[in-house]
Parts: structure tokens; C-alpha cells; sequence
């Protein structure tokens, strides 16, 4: 067979491309790596304690695994922001930027440009502040003869997809088909403050570890880990702002790494405006991966007494090897358990038996609904009547008191581990979770609702419970939800306090 050893055919081409992702994602590392030495320049323990945090990002190992567009797009912004350091370096020593340098920077734009729009915001923003640095050199007019040159580079490489665009669909962006085709993707609501939470919560979470498509979940304690590294990374600059560290930094390049960050993040609420839950996968993040592991590395080392300053590379290599560790440990624990092959009997016991059909394809054959810290996770056991002809998707619906609907989630089943439903047998069991972010500081009822649609059109299929019709939509289960926050916000008032006492303490020792 063309899927064992050796590889042929099409299970020979899906490696190849894996393994091509593989080398993108190792580029991008080498080059956070050396942009992070421009930012920190003589310190070698942060640009390497930075590649470790990117490298050894479970979620980014995920990503850069598969096969997809968006590591050619990390790899060329963490490019950009790269280049445009080196120009920065550049023009603070001399005025005269030569042209491949300028052809370089458009050179990184196009494949943006011909990748993913989503580099769109560090297009314009690394735009600006070239702008801005040329014009504090005293080479405003070179700056923007060169940046005018850069971006017709780039316009000349991209420039053939936006015409074939408008010849097959008659917009250079194609973003009308889009919103014919992904239109389960768009919003049918304004996106309102309340939702806010749950966006920058689901970011961070997937950020570091929500594999498949958002529905395989780290546990619960491994979150609390990069939440403290940020913390400590946090404490660690505001310690870098009162005190003197023996690590240089350049402040300007640090400054435009962190506007990046916030620049991006600015497209992505933009974006929130018109998507669903849908876009807040944080792999949408990683585009500025470079700059957030960069920032994580100073303030982490940051904090360490200044009397250590031969232990900074230990400790680097000790925080890198210990990350390391812990995503190797994802991996074995969460994901390859996550991806076991087909079912082609039902397991032995499936918890909350239920017989519900929808169509004459999908059979419900039991769930499982489980509170954690944020979200509601929702598992669902479907047997194949027969080989589907679509690749349907599954929404499950939690419905409050009211009538409101208070969280959410879409998916094709199986597609996460690699079975959409087109790939099923008949007889075939499929494991289906659904995690569903909660709002923040919402107690109460909840009513768990499922049903089957083809994602093209929106058309539910009938379903049937116990062989009676039920509609388009079954209630699976009434759960009462109980916000886990107050704890949590308890536990980071004494966090922010201790922080704060040792600042204050350090303070008084230097006087």
C-alpha cells in the first residue's frame, strides 16, 4: 500500500511537504535567533533562551509539522521584522542604505503578499517605522525612494495572483467567493465586549497547545506555565526599568518588536469583527512568534540578580532543555494519544448511550459533556450508517436561560485526527470532542444542543431520536456552569503583590 514503507504516491508527497514545513519552521527559528541578538546585542543567553521558546513551542512543533500556508508566512514576517532591524542598525551608522538591502525588504513582502494577507498589518506597520527612522536619521527622501522600490518588488510578485483572481472571479482578492464559500466562517452578529474575553483567553490557550482544528486540549495545569513565564517576564522589565541590567538592550528595537506585536494583534480584532469564533486560533499569533518569544526571553533573564552574570547562558540552557522536556511530553501524552487508528468496532463502553441519526449518514451513538477552567468540552461518538458524500460539519451549541446562545463550536468531525467524515467506513466509531469557550463570570444553566450541516450551504440535516423526528437540532443534556475566576483573580492579586513587595525591596537595597 501506497501508506506503508516504503512511502509512494501521494503518502510519499504528504512527507515530502512535511518535512519541507519542518525546514521552514527551523528557519524561522535561526532567525529568531539573530534578531533577537540585535535587540540584545553581547548577550548570548537571551537570543538562545528566545529560540527555545519559539522552537519549543508545542503548538508551533504542531504547525510546523503539517502541511499548510502558514509557515511560509511566519517564516517570511519573522524575515521582515528581521530585515528591517538590520536596516534600522544600518541607518543609525550611515544614511546610505544600498539598493539589495531595499530589494531584500521587498523580496520579504511579496512572500507575504502571495502567502496569507494576515502579514498585512507588519507590512504597514514595518512600512511606518522605517518612515520614522529614516526621518530621524536625516534620510527621509532616500528612505522612501527605497521604500517605494521595495514595494513595487513586491507588487511585481504578487501582482499575477491578484489577476488571476479577477479573471476567475472578477475581485483581485477574492474575497467575495471567500464569503460564499467560508460563509459558516463569518459573523452573523456584532462582536461585543463580552466576547472579548473568551477571544483573548482562546488565543492564549491555543497560542502554546490546542492541536487538531482547536478541539485536542492540553491539560489544564500546562496553561498555568506559560501564563507564569509571562508573568515572570513582565516582572522581570519592570525590574529592568528601575534597575540597571549588565544585559545591553537596545530599547528602540525593543519598542518596535513590542508595537509589532500590538499592530498585529489590531488586525486580528479587526478581523473578529467579520469571523466567528473561527479566527481565534492562535496560530494566527505566530506571524509575530518571534518578537513574543524575544520579549518573554529578556524579561525572564531580566529578573535574575545581576550578581549571576555568568550564570545567564546556564540558565538559558536550563529554562530551553526543561521546555523542551515539556513539549516532548505533549506530544507522547496528548497528541499521539490523541490520533489512534480508526475505530472499525465500537469501544467497549461509550459514556451516555444515546441513539440519534442524522440523515442517513450519521449516527450518534453516545457523548460525554465535562466542565474545565474556561470552557465546557463537549465529546461525541458518532457512528458511519454509510460513507458520507460531503465532508459535513457538526456545531455544538450551548444555550442559556434565555434563549442566548453563550458559546460555540463548528468542525467536521474527525477531520482534526485526519478522518473527515468522507474518509469514514460504515460501522466506522469516531471520537469527536468539542471544547466550548464560556464567557467569563457566567454561573448558571446551560442547554447543550448538536445537529449536522453541510458547511457549504448551511443545510442542517434532518435528525431522528429513537427513531421519531427531531427537527434540524437535538438537546443532548441541561448543565449547570460554575465560573471558576474568583480563584483565579485571588491567586493573581497575590501574585501581583509579591511581585510588587520584591520591586519595592530591591528598591531599598540600591539605596
Amino acid at each position: 500500500m501506497e501508506s506503508e514503507w516504503p512511502y509512494r504516491g501521494w503518502a510519499l508527497g504528504i512527507r515530502l511537504a512535511r518535512l519541507f514545513s519542518a525546514l521552514l519552521g527551523a528557519c524561522t527559528v535561526f532567525l529568531i535567533y539573530h534578531m533577537a541578538r540585535l535587540v540584545f546585542p553581547g548577550s548570548p543567553a537571551i537570543p538562545l533562551l528566545a529560540a527555545g521558546i519559539a522552537a519549543f513551542n508545542p503548538q508551533f512543533l504542531f504547525i510546523s509539522s503539517a502541511v499548510n500556508n502558514d509557515n511560509l508566512l511566519i517564516l517570511a514576517t519573522t524575515g521582515l521584522l528581521w530585515h528591517a532591524l538590520l536596516m534600522r542598525r544600518r541607518m543609525l551608522s550611515s544614511p546610505n542604505i544600498p539598493l539589495r538591502w531595499w530589494l531584500g525588504l521587498g523580496g520579504w513582502i511579496g512572500i507575504i503578499g502571495i502567502t496569507k494577507l494576515l502579514g498585512g498589518a507588519l507590512v504597514a506597520f514595518t512600512g511606518l517605522a522605517l518612515v520614522i527612522w529614516g526621518w530621524r536619521a536625516r534620510c527621509l527622501l532616500p528612505t522612501l525612494r527605497g521604500l517605494i522600490g521595495a514595494l513595487l518588488l513586491a507588487a511585481a510578485m504578487t501582482s499575477w495572483w491578484g489577476i488571476r483572481n479577477q479573471a476567475l472571479y472578477g475581485d483581485p482578492l477574492g474575497w467575495q467567493i471567500y464569503r460564499q464559500v467560508f460563509a459558516v466562517n463569518l459573523r452573523t452578529t456584532p462582536f461585543s465586549l463580552e466576547e472579548l474575553e473568551p477571544f483573548l483567553r482562546t488565543q492564549f490557550r491555543s497560542f502554546w497547545g490546542v492541536f487538531g482544528w482547536m478541539s485536542i486540549e492540553s491539560p489544564a495545569w500546562f496553561y498555568w506555565i506559560p501564563l507564569a513565564g509571562l508573568a515572570l517576564a513582565g516582572v522581570g522589565w519592570l525590574i529592568r526599568a528601575v534597575i540597571r541590567r549588565p544585559q545591553p538592550v537596545d530599547a528602540g528595537g525593543a519598542l518596535f518588536l513590542m508595537l509589532a506585536v500590538l499592530a498585529h494583534e489590531a488586525l486580528m480584532l479587526g478581523i473578529a469583527q467579520q469571523a466567528n469564533a473561527s479566527i481565534w486560533q492562535g496560530r494566527y499569533l505566530f506571524p509575530v512568534i518571534g518578537p513574543i518569544a524575544i520579549l518573554m526571553a529578556g524579561g525572564l533573564l531580566s529578573g535574575v540578580p545581576s550578581r549571576w552574570p555568568r550564570l545567564l547562558p546556564a540558565i538559558a540552557l536550563a529554562l530551553s532543555a526543561a521546555w523542551l522536556a515539556l513539549a516532548v511530553y505533549i506530544a507522547h501524552a496528548v497528541i499521539r494519544n490523541a490520533y489512534p487508528p480508526p475505530l472499525r468496532t465500537p469501544p467497549a463502553t461509550i459514556p451516555n448511550p444515546a441513539d440519534i441519526q442524522f440523515g442517513d449518514m450519521f449516527r450518534l451513538r453516545g457523548f460525554d459533556i465535562r466542565q474545565r477552567p474556561g470552557s465546557l468540552r463537549v465529546v461525541l461518538y458518532w457512528e458511519a450508517l454509510r460513507r458520507p458524500d460531503f465532508d459535513y460539519s457538526v456545531f455544538v451549541h450551548l444555550i442559556g436561560p434565555d434563549g442566548r446562545l453563550i458559546g460555540q463550536r463548528d468542525h467536521a468531525p474527525g477531520a482534526d485526527v485526519g478522518r473527515p467524515p468522507t474518509a469514514w467506513s460504515p460501522g466506522e466509531i469516531v471520537v469527536d470532542p468539542h471544547p466550548i469557550p464560556l464567557p467569563a463570570f457566567f454561573s448558571g444553566q446551560g442547554e447543550v444542543r448538536i445537529g449536522v450541516y453541510r458547511w457549504a450551504t448551511g443545510e442542517r440535516l434532518p435528525a431522528l431520536r429513537d427513531g421519531s423526528p427531531a427537527g434540524d437540532s437535538v438537546t443532548l443534556s441541561v448543565v449547570e456552569i460554575h465560573t471558576p475566576w474568583i480563584p483565579v483573580l485571588i491567586g493573581a492579586g497575590i501574585l501581583g503583590a509579591i511581585a510588587t513587595a520584591g520591586v519595592v525591596k530591591v528598591r531599598r537595597r540600591k539605596r
